[in-house]
């Protein structure tokens, strides 16, 4: 809460280096910590294995980010 306003653009990525939802990291709390604090900008995914396929990857990650947001 200390840093609210100071969030312009997130980076979403997994422990594993890979999408959202590949890996262990609960991004529920996470996503709602910058709602709570009025972040209305950009979660880009970021990822740097792409083993599952970039389309799969993509749709997975949006899929699950979108699960995350408070309601």
């Amino acid at each position: 809460r200390a840093c609210r306003g100071q969030f312009f653009h997130v980076h979403a990525n997994d422990e594993n280096l890979q999408g959202p939802g590949f890996g262990a990291v609960d991004f529920k709390p996470i996503l709602r910590s910058l709602a709570g604090v009025g972040y209305r900008g950009f979660v880009s995914v970021e990822v740097f294995d792409f083993s599952a396929g970039p389309e799969t990857t993509a749709r997975r990650s949006l899929e699950y980010l979108t699960h995350c947001l408070p309601p």
